[in-house]
Parts: structure tokens; C-alpha cells; sequence
């Protein structure tokens, strides 16, 4: 019985050792942790540029900014299509624009 109490007793020294041990892992792995900061492309350029608006038509898109200077053909379904205008792309699902977005 003694035998299995010092067994018992080891085993039970073990185990508080090793999960004292991965604790200390675990803290200096979140205590050497580090941020890093990327700073998000051309933030502070002007954005006062009109552009068409989400729901906007093809027509009323081509009347208020006229005729763009490339059309990518429709894909996928429902179909998107990209109007290019020199400082801005436009985007179409169908006959509708779900998106307008500036050129770098």
C-alpha cells in the first residue's frame, strides 16, 4: 500500500510540473505577442469624386457620367458587369449598380 501511495504521490508531482510548465509556455507565447500595424492604401486621398450610387440604372449611370470607356462583358448569375470610367469602376448586377469604387 505504502509502494502505491509514493506511485501516486510521483505521478501527482509529475503531472503539477508539466501543466505548471505548458502554463508558463502559454503565458510567454501571449506575452511575446506583438501588433502589427498595416496601414490601409492612399487613406487620405480625396474621395470627393462623384460616383453612381447603390440601385442606380445603366441608363441614368450613362446620362449623369456619359458613355464609359470600357464595358466588361456580364458573368456568373446573376450577372456582374464593370463599367470603367477613367478615376472610378462601376459595378452591375443586372441593370442595377451594387458597387462604385475608385482606381488606384
Amino acid at each position: 500500500m505504502r509502494f502505491i501511495f509514493k506511485q501516486l504521490s510521483l505521478l501527482t508531482a509529475y503531472l503539477m510540473l508539466t501543466n505548471a510548465a505548458l502554463a508558463e509556455t502559454v503565458q510567454e507565447t501571449i506575452s511575446t505577442s506583438e501588433v502589427i500595424s498595416i496601414p490601409l492604401a492612399n487613406k487620405n486621398r480625396a474621395t470627393n469624386i462623384q460616383m453612381p450610387v447603390r440601385g442606380d440604372t445603366k441608363e441614368s449611370v450613362e446620362y449623369e457620367f456619359g458613355p464609359p470607356s470600357a464595358k466588361q462583358i456580364p458573368r456568373g448569375t446573376p450577372p456582374i458587369s464593370r463599367w470603367d470610367y477613367p478615376s472610378f469602376a462601376v459595378y452591375f448586377e443586372s441593370n442595377s449598380v451594387i458597387h462604385s469604387a475608385l482606381k488606384n
